[in-house]
């Protein structure tokens, strides 16, 4: 259970620009522009970018940028942008019908990460993705593009079918986030081009335009002259320039070269206050909006250091924020501030905090207090330190790893020059304008940039109210927004500890054994107190490692009465700060740490995961050693937990997907079942200070029942000898624990049921298979059944996104899930879910059964199998150079032991088990069209 409310997040694409005026930057220092990018325009105006990169290996990351959206659009063509990219996959000069998307997934590809498009109001951006040892692979790459750009023949019958596949991408937007976000947009782009220009377009129009005007859209804005190929990969520059201008050189110049508009959103200092209701809305949101006049892109150092002084001021300003929020008496749920770029050229700064049930006006009051109190006394020296501190010690980690940027950040770097003119700038020269600029940064800098990113308190408010929420009239909000000053304010006291996180301690443990895994790589020591240890050292990325502390357990070992504060008893911990060290100070030693760390207790087990900077390794050591030793539980941090609670709790019910996810839980599991309950106000009371505290000192009990494994680029010398000290100092009992599972008899025959909620013109479809299969101690014939079944899914996958999504146009995407758990008794699931058109939930439920009788009773095509096969090679290519996919395989291979060890070194055996016959057995295995559970969920009539 997150205790993070539920914010309703803009849909918006985020750049980071700056603001300087042209007389400032007469005397400023220009950014240089990377020298690894060859640019180049061809003699029909295309532009063209080249970039050698090796990360990932063996990948080249292809783009074709046109610069038209759906800002560009006619007003009888809203929604023809996007369509003619969906249409880019439908047909085109070379490649008939889906031929471009057999193709990707024949080479291993994958339709979506590695093919796929997208369009904004002024961009549509294609995305190729291919191997780089095979020069026809990017020959075919190049021939696909090419007929991006001029190639789409738009066949009648697959423009029918699109339609209406973008007319389901429309219905994902017909919900509560859906219908927030474009009231949040059609306040912010109000009285500009964008305000109608929704690059989903209009569903009448997406149905009913004529072929012929979605041509002439394309023939209007697809032109050489605004279009930019991007190639960035690990290829011999030259190699990659000659296949592109091979490929797009001779595409026509236009006759007539087209001028691009550029559209601007007006911004003004009237105040204005927008009120969206809406019956769905589970808590009141108030979002406040400060649009940026005379918006600029990052031009020179001197902007790079205004844009890092507001950051940090930002950043300041929301750890102030956190901390109100993580006390007793705080007005709000959470609070922050943040910045916001919806189109090209607009940029707006923007507040957004969540009033307590009953506390609008009061939170409101105490929000301003915080913007006064930041924009009338400013940062204080310290905090600035603290963010000045963390920032250099990032670049320093970018720079060290600037050679394991991968391709599509850097393509992406690319693109922000082809959109706005941002100059790509080398790992290098950030690194020593980072090393430059941030010293100079001073307080005083930091507040002005504040002062400009704050305003007078903005100048569009936007509440997002519950449909019965009480609030005072838009006269007394406008009245408190305007008028509204506390005389009493004082200055910010930056209260944090000059103490470590902790001292090393003075007992040091021993390594009684070590013993090396050459399957794996691992080296494994075990310390005289018990505890396991396991290494894997790595290049990856430079400086910089990852630890999972992990152990056999969770919550399926507890007293079922303590199983719902399970959920929360490491929260409980965390607010509570440790003995040494409150919560809001042991923030403010990690802000100047490059560590994340997270916890979290399973069903099965409980564990602690973190990456950082090696430089800070004793950091993740210490922390786990202080919650072994130093654990806290308060009153006050129950007290800052429970409101949080109990919001969630009391708003269960108001979203359709509330009570439609609990008739699944109720149906698989029974109604109340404790380990698949929802957060509601029943399940609620069942959760106390007391079994929190009592499940964490449970499952934290013994540090020897955890195996502590690191994988990255560390000293392992150095690193072991911090265990010795960090670890090796715990005292251990003998409390070890297997993994037990509980198990529910999935239900017996076809079930159907229909949850008619919500006021969105949506409809879902969940279908679950299930079963238990005999034990199985042979860790080779299980994980074979496991690899099966998990092919089985992939087949799926392709078979229904061809029959449900292209030849039905029923859904925009679907989810198929499948996988076998469980010890010593097994069992099974294999669930598909989509969305839908509400009045089409049954007919497309019994589509997927009939397929999957056609994958179970006729012959499986070859063509699938390759594609199967390929795609298991190609993935295993780039896995083998991430350091979580290593974590993963060591805790599958010698900690829970369900994975044979030769996984890692033969994937050849893996893929001989890819056969017609093991799919079409797994399929009769697992999916009964006799017994399976179907839940619809569709509008309230």
């Amino acid at each position: 259970i997150s205790l993070h409310m539920i914010v309703v997040a803009l849909a918006s694409a985020f750049i980071l620009v700056g603001c300087a005026s042209n007389a400032q930057k007469n005397k400023e220092t220009p950014v240089v522009w990377d020298s690894a990018i060859k640019h180049g325009t061809m003699e029909n105006g295309m532009d063209y970018f080249i970039r050698k990169n090796s990360y990932p290996a063996n990948r080249i990351s292809i783009r074709l940028v046109v610069k038209a959206g759906s800002a560009m659009e006619d007003d009888d063509q809203k929604g023809v942008a996007h369509l003619v990219e969906h249409m880019a996959f439908n047909g085109s000069e070379h490649f008939e019908k889906s031929a471009i998307v057999d193709y990707f997934e024949k080479i291993g590809m994958n339709f979506g990460a590695d093919l796929n498009a997208f369009t904004t109001f002024e961009q549509t951006t294609y995305v190729l993705e291919v191997p780089a040892d095979d020069p026809e692979m990017l020959e075919t790459a190049m021939l696909i593009l090419r007929d991006y750009a001029t190639g789409l023949t738009f066949p009648e019958e697959e423009v029918e079918k699109e339609r209406g596949v973008v007319t389901e991408e429309w219905r994902l937007q017909e919900n509560l986030q859906g219908r927030a976000s474009r009231s949040q947009f059609e306040l912010l782009v109000k009285d500009s081009r964008f305000e109608d220009r929704f690059p989903i377009g209009e569903v009448d129009i997406i149905k009913n335009v004529s072929r012929d005007r979605i041509i002439d859209f394309y023939k209007k804005w697809y032109r050489p002259e605004i279009m930019s190929v991007i190639v960035v990969g690990d290829e011999d520059p030259e190699v990659l320039e000659n296949a592109v201008k091979k490929a797009m050189s001779t595409i026509p110049a236009s006759k007539e070269k087209i001028k691009l508009p550029k559209y601007d959103v007006p911004v003004t200092a009237d105040k204005k206050i927008d009120i969206f209701r809406d019956p769905e809305l589970p808590y009141t949101n108030v979002y406040i909006f400060n649009p940026i006049a005379n918006y600029k892109i990052r031009e020179t150092e001197e902007d790079i250091q205004r844009i890092l002084a507001k950051e940090f001021a930002l950043q300041i300003f929301n750890t102030r924020l956190n901390e109100i929020a993580n006390s007793p008496d705080s007005t709000w749920l959470f609070a922050a501030a943040q910045e916001l770029s919806l189109t090209n050229w607009s940029m707006d700064e923007y507040h957004v905090y969540a009033p307590k049930p009953g506390m609008f006006v009061p939170a409101m009051l105490a929000y301003f207090d915080e913007i006064d109190k930041f924009l009338d006394f400013g940062v204080t020296e310290s905090e600035l330190e603290r963010m000045k501190m963390a920032q250099l010690s990032q670049a320093e980690l970018s720079y060290q790893n600037r050679d394991k940027i991968e391709n599509s950040n850097h393509a992406s770097t690319i693109m922000d020059y082809v959109l706005v003119g941002k100059i790509p700038v080398s790992s290098e020269d950030y690194k020593d304008i980072y090393n430059k600029v941030i010293p100079k940064i001073t307080v005083e800098q930091v507040n002005e940039e504040a002062r400009k990113a704050f305003g007078d308190r903005g100048t569009k408010m936007q509440l997002l109210l519950p449909q019965n929420e009480e609030v005072p009239t838009e006269d007394v909000i406008y009245t408190i927004w305007t008028e509204y000053k506390n005389a009493e304010i004082a200055a910010y006291e930056d209260d944090v500890s000059d103490s470590n996180l902790m001292e090393k301690p003075s007992k040091k443990g021993k390594v009684v054994s070590k013993n090396k895994n050459e399957n794996l790589g691992t080296t494994e020591y075990k310390l005289d107190n018990g505890i396991k240890i396991i290494t894997k050292k790595t290049d990856f990325e430079a400086n910089y490692m990852y630890m999972n502390v992990t152990s056999k357990g969770g919550s399926y070992l507890l007293d079922e009465k303590d199983v719902p504060s399970s959920s929360i008893a490491l929260s409980y911990m965390l607010y509570s700060g440790f003995k040494t060290l409150p919560y809001n100070q042991l923030m403010k030693k990690l802000q100047t740490k490059t560590a994340n760390i997270n916890f979290n207790i399973d069903t099965t087990s409980e564990y602690i995961i973190g990456n950082c900077k090696v430089d800070d390794s004793e950091t993740l050591l210490q922390f786990v050693n202080l919650m072994f030793t130093q654990a806290n539980f308060t009153d006050e941090s129950w007290q800052i937990i429970l409101p949080s609670l109990q919001a969630q709790a009391e708003a269960h019910g108001t979203q359709p997907g509330d009570w439609y996810n609990d008739k699944i839980l109720e149906i698989l599991f029974g109604k109340g079942d404790v380990y698949h309950s929802p957060l509601d106000v029943d399940f609620l009371n069942k959760i106390s200070a007391e079994s929190a505290e009592r499940v964490y000192k449970d499952r934290f009990a013994n540090p020897a029942d955890f195996t502590y494994i690191f994988v990255g680029d560390f000293d392992e010398d150095a690193l072991i000898e911090d265990c010795c000290y960090y670890l090796g100092s715990l005292a251990t009992t003998k409390k070890f624990e297997e993994t037990v599972y509980k198990y529910w008899d999935f239900p017996k025959g076809k079930i159907s049921e229909t949850v008619e909620k919500g006021i969105g013109d949506q409809g879902i479809v969940y279908m679950t298979f299930g079963g238990s299969l005999p034990q199985e101690k042979d860790i080779e014939v299980s994980y074979k059944e496991s690899v099966i079944i998990g092919q089985l899914q992939t087949l799926m996958d392709i078979r229904l996104r061809e029959v449900i999504r292209e030849d039905k146009s029923g859904s925009y995407g679907i989810g198929v899930n499948a996988y076998i758990d469980g010890y010593p008794e097994r069992y099974y699931r294999v669930n598909v879910n989509f969305g839908c058109e509400p009045g089409r939930v049954k007919e497309l439920n019994d589509e997927v059964v009939n397929q999957i009788k056609k994958i179970q009773n006729e012959p499986i095509d070859s063509i699938y199998i390759e594609k199967l096969k390929e795609t298991v090679r190609r993935t295993r290519e780039t896995n083998l150079n991430e350091n979580n996919w290593w974590m993963n395989r060591i805790n599958a291979e010698l900690v829970y032991d369900y994975e044979p060890e030769w996984v890692t070194k033969d994937v050849d055996k893996l893929i001989s088990w890819i056969t017609p016959e093991n799919l079409q057995e797994a399929a009769k295995k697992y999916l009964n069209p006799e017994n399976y559970v179907s839940v619809f969920l569709v509008p309230e009539k």
